[in-house]
């Protein structure tokens, strides 16, 4: 049926017309809702009915229909609202005939023909599946039961008389029954529907659903009423299972490591456990709805959005990385992973997902990162280094041979002559050589040096007048010394010359102008910094800070400056090994360099040097020469490469001595052993293939013990420790070298 609010029936179905015997007829004559409700149930439908469907759209339950000319139609209804043409309502009735084999339940019964005048009732009463009682509503005494209502309480109909409803209900439940029978007796309400438990013969209890509804007899109030009770016992269980499910879920989620969140089938999130709302640094209020999106991060926001989006719609599985940035501006970094909720057929209604703070393994990966780069970078330079002191080593052989024939010919050509001119040139330039190498080493760390305690206090304020006059007057220095620095074992003179190259080019960094401070300093390496320096071990140690306001530097650059020969400057301003020079000073005192700088925003370079624990003076000592002493004897000269051999055969003849050649220590073993001459001294290079120059002297020792050894190397003679021979006393001529200074070395070696 469909009907407007005032009553007047717009439409009745073919069922409806013959089950309440009204014939097709006229629009003027088409009947309203207050002829087909039966008068029994009228006050129901008018004081209850009609107002729920106002305030809610819908009414469901009971009642009583009028059959024209024939007795009450019982049904099952379902009242709705709907909105009509012109903004008025109107009501859809759904009737179903209780007594109808497929009716499943009989409710609300609101007005009910006594049982002798209608025999349809009685068959209704008897063979309905729902319980229904007719009781006493003063005394509660059941008057009659039906089978299932008998059936329920595990009896037979009959053992219920005598009995109340208040005999067979729950003691905990009793209060509740008995207060909505006062109200009922009262008039209060015309029905009630609650749920309660019974109590069965075996003494268990089980849920029913009880709907209760006066027996009305016109012109009286009623006495007794009908009870219709639904088993709900299976859906209270699973009910007490979802509780304790959602219980144990908000304990478990409230107590989980991990953040725990779900969202609707629009992507609104509508749970948030406490860990989800810790991560996203929001109130659990602004992480409802879609407030959390707007926390994350600027960079990730709109791929986790879009993600989202894919998840509703595809309902495939979300899996993003992404960091939240809380209020204090803190930054939180998450994993977080969602699956969609699927009903029974299969269809997503929503989403439930995990978060999982990464926060600490986001910056472990940016550490790792940062040491691999480290160790890289040092890897790269132990690489130039290595190839730096092997150029260096093969130069030095090649200047060898420049100076010493150029000194050669200088002792036979007349000074001032033009070739004698050219000659000095010609040496002139193989000193330069020589120095460029000495830098090269300096980087690769063979350089020869001191190793004694130094203070950098006393090597700054030795150097500070020099460094004044070398940046100008255009730039401000700052010297600050600090108090307690430790001793370094080193180099004072490199020391310096790495202060120097600092200075320089902090002055062309700061061409304009600037401020350049020179400061010292100690501190204690700790685990947190040795892991940015893997190859420098813990403990004390002494800095040397030199910052500028200049130019600064961009990261390219900056991973390139200690690189031989790699300049940003003009051919003209520098050679690219000033700072080469000063990673190898710094290297080679067991020390590490860490560098500062932004483009525009200046230069911090930190030179950090391990303190002092048992610093030895260095092993070579320059030795005055005595006069008048022999230049005559036997020298066993080992050099591999030839133009030097050469040349150093060639000098010492001319200065009197015998000269026994040899290309390598092979070579000379089966010399010495076919002499039967003294040989005075062994002058032998340090490396070599096969066999070293220590070892050779080594062997030599045994065979011609007399025989002095001075070596000579494009190396230094911590290459020469390397080979097996530490703590001896060593002599070592350095390539390349002059003819004067070969012979005055020999002889100090002869005399010593």
């Amino acid at each position: 049926m469909v009907a407007a609010m005032t009553g007047e029936i717009s439409y009745l179905n073919e069922s409806a017309r013959r089950q309440l015997n009204r014939p097709r007829c006229q629009a003027s004559s088409v009947p309203t809702l207050k002829d087909v409700v039966s008068p029994t149930f009228a006050p129901v439908f008018a004081e209850q009915v009609l107002p729920a469907v106002t305030r809610s759209g819908m009414w469901c339950g009971n009642g009583c229909l009028a059959v024209r000319g024939g007795e009450p139609l019982f049904v099952s209804l379902r009242v709705q609202g709907v909105p009509a043409v012109g903004g008025s309502t109107q009501v859809i009735v759904h009737a179903r005939d209780l007594r109808s084999p497929n009716s499943p339940e009989l409710k609300n019964i609101s007005a009910l023909p006594s049982r002798e005048s209608d025999a349809r009732f009685t068959a209704i009463f008897e063979q309905a599946s729902v319980g229904v009682a007719h009781a006493d509503s003063i005394t509660g005494e059941f008057i009659e039961v039906n089978r299932a209502y008998a059936g329920f309480l595990g009896v037979a109909p009959e053992d219920l008389n005598g009995m109340t409803f208040m005999d067979v209900t729950y003691p905990g439940d009793l209060a509740l029954d008995l207060h909505k029978m006062d109200q009922l007796r009262r008039g209060e309400i015309r029905q009630f529907t609650i749920e309660k438990r019974y109590l069965l013969r075996d003494n268990t209890s089980r849920w029913v659903n009880l709907t209760v509804s006066p027996m009305w007899q016109p012109g009286e109030s009623p006495t007794t009423h009908v009870a219709v009770i639904e088993d709900i016992t299976e859906r209270k269980i699973a009910e007490g299972a979802l509780r304790d499910n959602t219980s144990l879920f908000r304990t478990l989620a409230g107590v989980a490591p991990v953040g725990i969140f779900r969202l609707d089938e629009s992507n609104r999130c509508i749970y948030a456990n406490d860990r989800c709302v810790e991560l996203a640094g929001l109130s659990r209020g602004k992480i409802m709805d879609s407030g959390w999106i707007h926390q994350i991060h600027g960079d990730d926001r709109d791929r986790v959005a879009g993600a989202l989006d894919d998840l509703v719609h595809s309902s495939q599985t979300f899996r993003e990385e992404f960091s939240f940035v809380h209020p204090c501006g803190r930054q939180v970094f998450v994993i977080a992973e969602a699956r969609p909720v699927l009903d029974d057929r299969g269809g997503a209604f929503g989403f439930i997902g995990t978060m999982v703070d990464i926060t600490e393994r986001h910056a472990a990966e940016i550490r790792r990162h940062e040491l691999e780069q480290s160790l890289r970078q040092a890897q790269k330079m132990e690489a130039i280094g290595r190839l730096a002191g092997g150029v260096a080593h093969d130069f030095n052989n090649l200047l060898s041979v420049i100076v010493g024939h150029s000194d050669l010919l200088l002792d036979e050509t007349e000074v001032g002559s033009p070739t004698w001119e050219s000659l000095e040139e010609i040496r002139k330039a193989g000193d330069q050589g020589a120095s460029l190498t000495q830098r090269l080493l300096a980087f690769s760390r063979n350089q020869a040096s001191k190793r004694e305690r130094v203070s950098i206090n006393e090597v700054v304020c030795e150097f500070d007048g020099m460094l004044r006059r070398l940046i100008g007057e255009d730039l401000e220095l700052v010297v600050e010394l600090g108090a307690r620095v430790p001793q370094i074992e080193g180099d004072a003179d490199q020391l310096g010359q790495a202060l120097v190259n600092l200075a320089v080019n902090s002055r062309d960094a700061m061409p304009d102008g600037g401020r350049l401070v020179i400061s010292t300093g100690a501190t204690i390496l700790s685990k947190r910094q040795e892991e940015r320096h893997p190859d420098a071990p813990m403990g004390a140690y002494a800095v040397l800070r030199v910052s500028d306001t200049g130019t600064g530097m961009d990261r390219d650059t900056q991973s390139r400056i200690f690189e031989p020969f790699f300049t940003t400057k003009s051919r003209e301003k520098g050679t690219g090994l000033g700072l080469s020079i000063v990673y190898g000073t710094v290297r080679q005192c067991g020390g590490f360099v860490a560098v500062e700088t932004e483009e525009g925003e200046g230069t911090t370079m930190e030179l950090y040097f391990p303190e002092a624990i048992n610093a030895v003076e260095a092993s070579t000592e320059t030795l005055d020469v005595p006069s008048g002493v022999s230049m005559e004897g036997t020298i066993l000269l080992v050099e591999d490469d030839p133009g030097v051999r050469r040349l150093t055969a060639r000098v010492l003849k001319r200065h009197g001595f015998e000269v026994l050649a040899a290309e390598h220590p092979g070579d000379a073993c089966r010399i010495v052993e076919a002499f039967s001459g003294q040989i005075d001294l062994v002058l032998t290079d340090v490396v070599m293939p096969h066999m070293s120059g220590p070892e050779f002297a080594e062997w030599m020792a045994k065979e011609r013990p007399q025989a002095k050894v001075l070596y000579m190397s494009g190396y230094t003679e911590d290459v020469i420790a390397d080979r097996g021979i530490k703590g001896r006393h060593l002599s070592i001529l350095q390539k390349p070298f002059h003819a004067s200074t070969l012979i005055e070395s020999i002889r100090s070696v002869l005399n010593a």
